[in-house]
């Protein structure tokens, strides 16, 4: 079964997405509306839920399905969401167990998160921009954005290629690949047991990397300048690290 939605983009100024184990897919496409697909199984169709009121168009899934899903192999549903070209406002997606793949998204502020789903985020650009997960994967590549909120539990999280002028990143136990491009000023590294690695394009202006028990090492090979990143860094137990990017 399939459902469709559209919505001129001119009228809306965010979109909120709550789903439970439904698979999202958000892309770029189209000038003027969001276009909306939801296809699965009829009754995992029925389910989500479709609004909007005061400009904001909300997306959801009753959260008893999470449930439904994991017992019900004959149950599947994608819901794809189409962004118009060039619109700048609010979008902030979240799943349980679904995996989030974004691409070739641009807004005012951007967010992802999951608690055991995996997130995929290729050429995402906002003012601010949030990626979250408990236990699932993160994986990006190309985020542009004036502010970096990365967080993450026990999942593994990568982004490459990342130009963000502020970042700040936290982990608990789990293991964190972050390459930062040229232009980045301040970045603000929090880890409790998890192993943080920071690769860097351009120079840096300061370090400050401290960690009870873990191995704390900075990269000689670093370009040093006043105008470069200012990195401040703690962990409990795990190990930070430095580098210059090949």
């Amino acid at each position: 079964m399939e459902k469709n939605c559209s919505f001129l983009a001119d009228f809306i100024h965010s979109v909120r997405i709550r789903l439970t184990w439904a698979q999202l897919e958000i892309i770029k496409g189209g000038q003027e509306a969001f276009h909306i697909h939801i296809a699965g199984h009829e009754d995992s169709v029925n389910e989500i839920r479709v609004e909007e009121k005061d400009h904001e168009v909300t997306i959801s899934q009753p959260q008893y399905t999470a449930a439904m899903g994991i017992v019900s192999l004959k149950r599947w549903i994608q819901v794809c969401v189409r962004v118009p070209d060039g619109w700048k406002g609010e979008l902030d997606a979240s799943t349980v167990s679904g995996t989030i793949s974004a691409h070739k998204i641009c807004g005012d502020d951007i967010a992802f998160s999951t608690v055991s789903g995996s997130i995929h985020a290729i050429s995402i650009c906002g003012s601010h921009v949030g990626i979250r997960s408990i236990s699932g994967a993160i994986a990006g590549d190309a985020i542009e954005t004036k502010h970096l909120f990365l967080r993450t539990v026990s999942g593994k999280a990568k982004l490459e290629d990342v130009q963000s002028v502020t970042s700040k990143v936290f982990t608990v136990s789990g293991k964190i690949c972050l390459q930062l491009g040229g232009g980045c000023k301040f970045i603000d590294l929090q880890s409790i047991s998890g192993d943080v690695q920071l690769f860097l394009k351009g120079p840096v202006k300061e370090t400050s990397l401290r960690s009870l028990i873990g191995q704390c090492s900075v990269d000689e090979e670093l370009e040093k300048s006043e105008d470069g990143l200012d990195i401040s860094s703690i962990s409990v137990t795990g190990s930070l690290t430095v580098s210059r990017l090949p």
